[in-house]
């Protein structure tokens, strides 16, 4: 793959680019550096869900203290 997470700005980017390489994986198995490429798009979306699900913690923390 020739694309890098870092090019991959919006969610939607990289849910897409996950969709294909799970597909490739699939269609053409593991070798060739495509296992290595689905297992980095799979971490990277794990970051961005955490790093979401810490915000949005800390959102509701911020709500609760203010009423």
């Amino acid at each position: 793959m020739t694309v890098s997470l870092e090019s991959l700005f919006s969610d939607a980017d990289l849910l897409r680019a996950l969709v294909r390489a799970r597909v490739a994986v699939e269609d053409a198995g593991t070798g060739g550096g495509r296992l290595h490429w689905l297992t980095a798009l799979e971490d990277e979306m794990d970051r961005r869900l955490a790093a979401r699900r810490v915000r949005s913690s800390a959102a509701f923390g911020a709500l609760f203290l203010a009423s």
